[in-house]
């Protein structure tokens, strides 16, 4: 867990959880009062990193290599590490 008692943090938060989770019937909750890396979010939860993000909006489609090496995009692209794409796609019927 992160501390609470690292720079900037501030004294009425020293010694308080940064992460505390509620477990209730067949679900959990978390509870984060400080901010993440993605990577430390999907460990968290449990998830693999995902390292080629796609995203639709409308007609565009937004692709970003989140990894640290290059890899092929939508269409062939390639992208560079922390490198994006948006190209027009057709309209989704």
């Amino acid at each position: 867990m992160p501390r609470t008692d690292a720079p900037g943090a501030g004294a009425a938060l020293a010694g308080l959880p940064a992460i505390t989770r509620h477990r209730h019937g067949g679900g959990t909750a978390l509870y984060l009062s400080t901010r993440l890396t993605d990577g430390a979010y999907a460990r968290l939860l449990g998830l693999e990193p995902v390292p080629v993000e796609r995203v639709r909006r409308g007609e565009w489609l937004f692709t970003i290599d989140h990894g640290d090496e290059e890899r092929e995009g939508t269409g062939g692209l390639r992208l560079s590490p922390g490198g994006y794409a948006v190209q027009k796609v057709q309209p989704a019927v």
